[in-house]
């Protein structure tokens, strides 16, 4: 199999090399996507103020549920054509194509009126604060009229990366990103359109994202080309695509749950902790960023080699991968400990903002690795098609655990300490766990039997 264009064949060619060169526009990728909501808080909490920073901060949560459920489903596209792509499945890469572009269409549709329906209500549900509630409701109905696009651009990347283009989606988030920050000064700065003009700057940004990944699918010659003529969806392609797709996005959407009852205790202690927590939440997406990267490679590596049948080369990409990911973290961690006040005075000028943002560094970015490699081992068990089973593990830790420990801590230890270190004792659980079930039930984990002898 050759390499088309700017794809990256994971089954072919030195591993380490292979893997770097998906992983770095990946990378790249990532951080552009955060800068969307990084450039809303940094200039909404130096043009406007505080208060306007803690109600974009308010419906933050919200908004990385549902931003993290797409890029689950778009997993699930991505990890489908891998294996067609691995096997040279021309037939069966076309009905993903479109099977997935139809559905991303239908389903933004339908979470669009679903989240401008409850956002008001979550918000209340997570004690948002009345002086800042009415402006965190604007920005969040406005931010969710891009869902569309949003689904769209996801799922068209994820198809893209599905055949090792990595390459692209880069071109693509840096060229809308520019565009979002310049948005952002226009409607904030200059307008002062207020949290309203950060929500529409983001959302222009999308359309612009979506249109550009559409075209070029459109375009293509290649075998996952996109055609509007083949629109529909194909049922059991839509089977395989939600059996790692709704895992995948369900897993980021409960993570986020258990993200907005920590936010709802958070809020609790005023305004400045809401700006502060935000703030660091933001500084912790960033340190998050390779390790996403490096995850996404990881699955599409391991769903293409063993669509090939080359068991062993998905074996050793999978190591790699973990390896990363566990020295990035701790290395980046150490870092980001020694100087989170000038990183968070980038966001806000407040000290005691600043304070409440350095406590939550104390406890997490030195035990980021945990959350790290369990991140990577659960991507290697999607990239083999078992997308449930992580999805569960994170589950029982980084939800439901989170959620027991918050409902009571409070009543034992009133200090907004308490609330974060059920970061790193919920990753101890997560990672133990998910590497058990890694070496017990992985078909990649579990030791390879040896070689009969010819003539046994």
């Amino acid at each position: 199999m050759q390499r088309h264009g700017h794809a990256v064949n994971l089954t072919q060619g030195t591993l380490c090399k292979q893997m770097v060169l998906f992983a770095i526009p990946l990378l790249l990728s990532n951080i552009f996507q955060l800068l969307y909501n990084t450039a809303d808080t940094v200039i909404v909490g130096n043009a406007i103020g505080t208060n306007a920073l803690a109600a974009v901060g308010a419906g933050g949560q919200l908004v990385t549920m549902v931003v993290g459920f797409s890029l689950g489903f778009s997993t699930g596209s991505s990890v489908v054509i891998a294996r067609h792509f691995g096997a040279g499945q021309k037939g069966k890469i076309e009905k993903t194509v479109h099977t997935a572009i139809c559905s991303a269409f239908v389903g933004g549709i339908l979470l669009t009126l679903f989240c401008e329906l409850v956002s008001p209500l979550i918000l209340r549900l997570i004690n948002t604060p009345e002086s800042v509630f009415d402006l965190a409701v604007q920005y969040l109905r406005l931010y969710f009229l891009g869902l569309t696009s949003l689904l769209l651009y996801n799922v068209g990347a994820g198809i893209l990366r599905g055949v090792g283009n990595s390459f692209y989606p880069l071109v693509f988030l840096v060229i809308t990103s520019l565009v979002n920050i310049g948005l952002d000064l226009l409607f904030v700065v200059v307008f002062h359109w207020g949290v309203a003009g950060a929500a529409v700057a983001t959302v222009l940004s999308q359309t612009l994202s979506c249109i550009m990944v559409l075209s070029t699918l459109l375009r293509t010659k290649e075998m996952y080309r996109f055609s509007f003529k083949k629109m529909g969806i194909d049922l059991p392609t839509l089977k395989d695509i939600v059996n790692i797709g709704v895992p995948t996005g369900l897993q980021s959407v409960v993570a986020g749950a258990s993200r907005v009852v920590i936010q709802s205790k958070v809020n609790l202690f005023g305004e400045l902790a809401m700006a502060g927590t935000v703030s660091y939440t933001k500084v912790d997406g960033f340190q998050m960023m390779p390790i996403e990267a490096v995850s996404t490679t990881t699955t599409t590596l391991i769903s293409q080699n063993l669509g090939a049948g080359n068991e062993d080369r998905a074996r050793q990409g999978a190591k790699y991968g973990v390896v990363f990911c566990f020295f990035f973290a701790l290395f980046s961690g150490v870092v980001i400990y020694a100087f989170i006040p000038q990183i968070l005075s980038i966001f806000t000028q407040d000290p005691t903002a600043i304070s409440y943002g350095s406590r939550m560094c104390s406890v997490m970015a030195t035990t980021y690795f945990l959350i790290a490699t369990a991140s990577c081992l659960g991507a290697v068990i999607r990239g083999t098609g078992d997308a449930r089973n992580p999805m569960l593990i994170s589950t029982a830790y980084l939800c439901v655990f989170r959620m027991i420990w918050c409902s009571f801590i409070l009543l034992l230890w009133n200090d907004i300490m308490a609330i974060y270190i059920s970061y790193p004792i919920s990753w101890v659980l997560n990672v133990g766990t998910m590497w058990l079930y890694y070496k017990l039930r992985c078909p990649l984990g579990k030791k390879k039997p040896a070689a009969v002898p010819a003539g046994k």
